[in-house]
């Protein structure tokens, strides 16, 4: 188990398209590694296609990628920035 608390709060979603054909929507959720007890900031979107009541296209994707040059690269103590308890993976004041 990556996580320990994983997990999707309404407060934390963006309905930005919720026609009864489709609906898309942005999602974060907050959990806690399990290895290092660092609080991690992932962002999803969502986009559902319903046609005759059923659903006929699912699209998920994640914003969950490590940024920056893994600890196994040669140069990785001298550029990857400091341990923080939080990690937020999208920018400084994004907004939808």
């Amino acid at each position: 188990m990556l996580y320990v608390d994983i997990g999707f709060l309404p407060e934390d979603t963006l309905v930005l398209i919720d026609t009864p054909e489709q609906v898309f929507a942005e999602y974060m959720a907050t959990p806690t590694a399990k290895a290092t007890v660092r609080t991690l900031h992932h962002m999803f979107a969502a986009r559902l296609v319903a046609e005759n009541g059923l659903i006929k296209l699912v699209r998920e994707v994640s914003e969950c990628g490590r940024r920056g040059p893994r600890p196994s690269y040669p140069t990785a103590s001298r550029t990857c920035p400091v341990r923080r308890r939080v990690i937020f993976l999208l920018p400084s004041g994004y907004q939808s």
